[in-house]
């Protein structure tokens, strides 16, 4: 993914955002190294599939955790 990010912006992309395989913080955070943005949906599907509302509210948590820049 990063190598299609850096070709998107040698075309000119001012955005990217990387949204396959991303389903945990260490994932988000990974991808904010070199793009603009995290698509989560899968991992939100199962979450949500597995353990209902709480299990989607825990897991929109760990995620959103990956955002958090030291």
């Amino acid at each position: 993914a990063r190598a299609l990010v850096a070709r998107l912006r040698e075309y000119g992309a001012e955005r990217a955002c990387v949204g396959i395989g991303v389903s945990n913080a260490d994932h988000v955070r990974s991808v904010l190294e070199y793009a603009d943005g995290a698509i989560v949906g899968t991992a939100l599907v199962r979450a949500l599939r597995d353990g209902g509302l709480d299990g989607l509210a825990a897991a929109a948590r760990e995620l959103v955790a990956g955002t958090v820049r030291e």
